[in-house]
């Protein structure tokens, strides 16, 4: 394990070393990970989006946005709390499907 380590942290210090760095390989990178980014932020609202919807199914008798409107906290809180244990689920969802 000392060994991978080890191995893991030798920086090359050689200022006369070449690097060789393929720039359209990183731009591509970069592009694909923008591109997954927007992905992951529309997929993300339609889930918080549809997760509000069941809110609001699960409290009958309750305009949340009317309440939000009046300036009543409780209601912020509360969605507010709704959407992060979404957001939990889901992240939980992704890191170990």
């Amino acid at each position: 394990m000392h060994n991978v380590i080890h191995t893991l942290l030798q920086v090359n210090i050689n200022p006369n070393a070449s690097t060789n760095i393929d720039f359209g390989r990183v731009a591509e990178q970069v592009l694909l990970a923008l591109l997954w980014s927007i992905v992951g932020a529309i997929v993300f609202s339609i889930i918080i989006a549809l997760a509000m919807r069941v809110f609001s199914i699960l409290t009958p008798g309750l305009d949340e946005m009317a309440e939000l409107r009046k300036g009543n906290i409780a209601v912020g809180l509360v969605a507010a709390g709704f959407v992060l244990t979404v957001t939990i689920v889901v992240i939980a969802q992704i890191v170990h499907p």
